[in-house]
């Protein structure tokens, strides 16, 4: 990791605001669980479960396949990577977005306006202006450059 910092492949900056933002604990611990298969077995338990119980209602019901409660016991089987990928999306879509907000304001970060739209709005404004298309473009240069 050291090397990794040294190298300047990462901003240092940004991983050391992820990593002590106060949510980033959550997400570790829940990747954690994730990567060490902590809860694997458990959800695998449950999936069984369901599996049986669809199986026996298949036998003595033989209900068509759009059966609701076939359906609701097919929707309730949990997929742990999807579950998982899920929760760490969540986290860390949170961290980034709190990140972002504390950071709108810096030098280094992109303007927020759209160009475009400013573009166009300065172009009504100088369309409004009475006078020559210099008298427009001084007009216009004062105003950029914050003179009366």
């Amino acid at each position: 990791m050291i090397e990794v910092l040294k190298s300047g492949a990462l901003n240092p900056r940004l991983l050391c605001e992820l990593a002590t933002h106060l949510d980033f604990a959550k997400f570790l611990t829940n990747a954690e669980i994730y990567v060490d298969g902590l809860a694997a077995m458990q959800i695998q338990n449950l999936n069984t479960y369901i599996d049986i119980v669809r199986a026996q209602i298949m036998e003595r019901y033989n209900p068509g396949e759009t059966e609701l409660y076939l359906k609701t016991l097919d929707a309730a089987c949990i997929s742990e990577d999807d579950y998982f990928c899920n929760m760490a999306d969540h986290d860390l879509n949170a961290i980034l977005r709190d990140l972002r907000e504390r950071h709108k304001t810096d030098s280094g970060s992109g303007m927020e306006a759209n160009l475009a739209t400013e573009l166009k709005r300065e172009m009504e404004e100088a369309a409004a202006i009475q006078g020559s298309p210099q008298e427009k473009q001084v007009v216009m240069l004062c105003r950029k450059l914050g003179i009366d």
